[in-house]
């Protein structure tokens, strides 16, 4: 107990100090009522839970702050530059907001500061005031887990969080001001004028903390993989700044494919040097061993794939095993554009197709009378105009089937466009295209070209499983590639033949003709005369088979890579470990042929893979393999890799690792345009980096990112910080 008199002149004999606050409840007391205006006010016992420090004298019917009079009457705290809070520190008609100034007061804070390091032999206070302290932690805690929580949102949506200008107007500001719409605490936080834990550096602090946290999970992971193969590709960002972006690929000891995106890295130039500087750079950051890497897969630029100094090529001078992948995906891209490119028919279409696209889609008046036009046609569809984009992999079958549903509404479209038009030069484009579409060349390699593209399109959205091998890409592909042979036959351009003419006639299309034949050159007078067809349908004929042999040819020369070489040594393994026990009964030389081969498979395998495998382990794999296939004869003519999973996991291991696309890298492309765009300039690459990790990593944040964690890093870094707001699980 206590008695002192405040600085002010306020007498305070009849206050007494105890060990605890007096806080008097409603059951046992009953608190007076004061008139203020036409009002009757009085103390509200459950401010005593929103501020424990609150000191109630039922003498005075007034409130002190427990804290700051301990302090003072211990005399750790100078008068003279004590506020009111010796005294009364509210009017009932506006309570709150004094008990909220001054729990906000330097005089407050000092005193909470000079109460809790008590030593102990004043053990009986410092207890007590340590449970306001923890609750005041308690109270900042949980407003900082709004600020984390609101963070964490922001950068996994891949959202702008600060404003342009004013970082009151951005994203996270105003999230939080919606919060405290809800939550007396957290509006209470956003009101401190210092120490509020929102300004742009602790911003970068948090997403920092936050992506490095999920990042270690991923390295994890990854380090635990037997094998790993690398993805990289480069573009250019808003700015002008070319990014790599790095991705690696893992197979787990269940078989199950984890390709997981490392971060972009603002490079100077693209060449092969600084390629291999950032893999190594990534590898050596990340702790991974180059002896696990068993694959690369990246595009066909010679900084990549370069046969003398490519990327491919260092890589395999610090370890040949890691095979090189010239990405499916890009090489079902240039195949399908060697393909149009050599066929003039396909060509000629594409190029028209392209240029209608382009009058249509940009040019919103031209699209508008298109789309009144489709509305009301009689048998109008739901299907939209979409662009012919030259470089996109799968969307050009789309494009061709759009202008062959919509033909009758864009040739309509065009009659009307060209009155409207004002210049030279457009209606000279829409003339053009609209002569061009009342062809039949032009019908007849439009629907040939989406024939051809509906199966390339459809080859290439097989390709981008990110679990799909490199192995089972070449499987995939050669049943793409059985389906377009299949296609050269009389019966199917009969009916294709069929389709085209009846296409036409609805369409009110000319008949097909034959070109003029060309008089010979007086100087190749002498000789037999070429070759002309007698009849249209063998003039389109030739165009129908040569588009199929072309294709088809593309496609093996394209997918025909040097890294696939060794997956068909582990194919011929197979087969032939399958096939030495077909003729275990009947053919004894056979038997002994097939098990010379397959020791010579064994070794050459062995010697490529070197430790990786146990030559006596696998072989006996083999044997277990050719047994089950010696009571399954009916699938010795079906053997593949894939056959070998249930018996070897370290062959599996090293075939699933070696992807067949480097499309999570053109994903993560995507991304990057969400999250940096041209009113996100001014980030830096290490915001930057750090935000394309959370926006990839959604999984990751939403199950492996404790917040909790996060919380106890950032106030590790500071006794202020501990002091605010205490470990995550305190306990007080």
């Amino acid at each position: 107990m206590a008695r002192q008199t405040s600085a002010s002149g306020f007498d305070n004999d009849d206050i007494v100090i105890a060990t605890h606050p007096h806080q008097p409840s409603a059951a046992t007391f009953r608190f007076p009522k004061q008139s203020y205006g036409t009002k009757l006010r009085s103390f509200q016992p459950s401010w005593f839970e929103k501020w424990p420090f609150l000191h109630y004298d039922e003498t005075n019917d007034a409130v002190y702050c427990h804290t700051c009079l301990s302090a003072h009457f211990m005399k750790k705290v100078n008068i003279p530059t004590a506020d009111d809070s010796f005294e009364r520190i509210y009017k009932l008609e506006n309570a709150t907001v004094s008990f909220k100034n001054h729990e906000k007061s330097a005089c407050h804070r000092a005193a909470t500061e000079i109460i809790i390091s008590l030593p102990s032999t004043t053990k009986d206070i410092g207890n007590l005031l340590s449970k306001e302290h923890a609750t005041s932690k308690r109270r900042n805690r949980a407003a900082f887990y709004h600020i984390l929580s609101s963070i964490r949102y922001l950068a996994r949506q891949g959202l702008a969080i600060r404003g342009h200008g004013e970082d009151s107007d951005g994203n996270f500001i105003q999230l939080l001001r919606l919060k405290a719409k809800d939550d007396d605490n957290l509006s209470s936080w956003m009101t401190r004028k210092d120490n509020s834990y929102t300004s742009p550096d602790i911003q970068n602090e948090i997403v920092e903390l936050m992506s490095s946290h999920v990042l270690r999970v991923i390295a994890n992971d990854l380090r635990k993989s037997p094998f790993l193969s690398i993805m990289i590709d480069e573009t250019r960002d808003c700015v002008n700044t070319e990014q790599v972006t790095v991705v690696v690929r893992m197979v787990t000891y269940e078989f199950d494919v984890h390709e997981q995106f490392l971060g972009m890295y603002g490079v100077p130039s693209v060449d092969a040097q600084t390629l291999t500087t950032a893999i190594k750079d990534v590898f050596e950051r990340f702790n991974f061993i180059f002896n696990k890497l068993r694959g690369q897969c990246y595009d066909g630029a010679s900084a990549m794939s370069g046969a003398k100094s490519g990327v491919a090529r260092r890589i395999l001078e610090i370890d040949p095993r890691a095979l090189f992948t010239h990405c499916y995906g890009h090489s079902l891209n240039l195949a399908a554009c060697d393909t149009m490119e050599q066929i003039k028919l396909l060509k000629d279409a594409l190029g028209v197709s392209f240029e209608i696209t382009k009058l249509l889609k940009y040019s919103p008046r031209r699209e508008g009378i298109f789309l009144r036009l489709k509305e009301n046609l009689p048998e109008s569809t739901a299907t939209g105009m979409r662009v012919l984009c030259p470089t996109r992999w799968t969307v050009r079958a789309d494009s061709l089937a759009s202008i062959l549903e919509n033909f009758q509404a864009l040739q309509e479209t065009w009659q009307e466009s060209i009155e409207v038009a004002h210049d030279t030069e457009t209606k000279a484009r829409i003339g053009g295209v609209e002569a061009q579409m009342n062809t039949f060349d032009y019908l007849f390699g439009t629907m040939l070209g989406h024939m051809v593209l509906r199966h390339t399109d459809n080859l290439s959205r097989a390709l981008q499983d990110k679990g799909l091998s490199a192995a089972e890409g070449q499987q995939v592909a050669r049943m793409s590639l059985e389906t377009l042979k299949s296609l050269r036959t009389d019966q199917s351009y009969e009916l294709f033949w069929l389709n085209v003419n009846k296409k036409a006639e609805e369409l009110e299309i000319g008949k097909p003709m034959l070109p003029r034949r060309r008089k010979r050159p007086r100087r190749f007078e002498e000789g037999e005369d070429g070759y002309h067809h007698e009849t249209v349908r063998s003039y389109y004929l030739q165009y129908y088979n040569e588009t199929l042999d072309v294709v088809i040819n593309c496609i093996q020369e394209r997918f025909d890579q040097p890294g696939y070489g060794m997956y068909s040594s582990l194919e011929s393994l197979l087969i032939t470990a399958a096939l030495q026990y077909k003729h275990a009964d009947d053919d004894t030389e056979a038997l002994a042929r097939y098990k010379f081969e397959m020791e010579e498979q064994l070794e050459r395998v062995r010697a490529f893979y070197g430790d990786d495998f146990d030559k006596e382990k696998l072989r006996g794999q083999l044997v277990t393999f050719s047994l089950h296939f010696q009571k399954n004869t009916e699938k010795l003519e079906k053997v593949t890799i894939f056959d070998l999973r249930r018996y070897s996991s370290s062959l599996s291991s090293a075939d699933l690792v070696m992807p067949a696309t480097n499309a999570t890298s053109e994903r993560s492309f995507s991304a990057l345009r969400r999250v940096k765009n041209y009113l996100r300039t001014t980030m830096s690459q290490k915001r930057f980096n750090n935000l394309m990790v959370l926006h990839v990593h959604k999984d990751y944040v939403d199950s492996d990112l404790d917040l909790d964690v996060i919380h106890d890093q950032f106030v590790a870094k500071s006794e202020n910080r501990l002091r605010l707001f205490g470990k995550a699980n305190e306990v007080q």
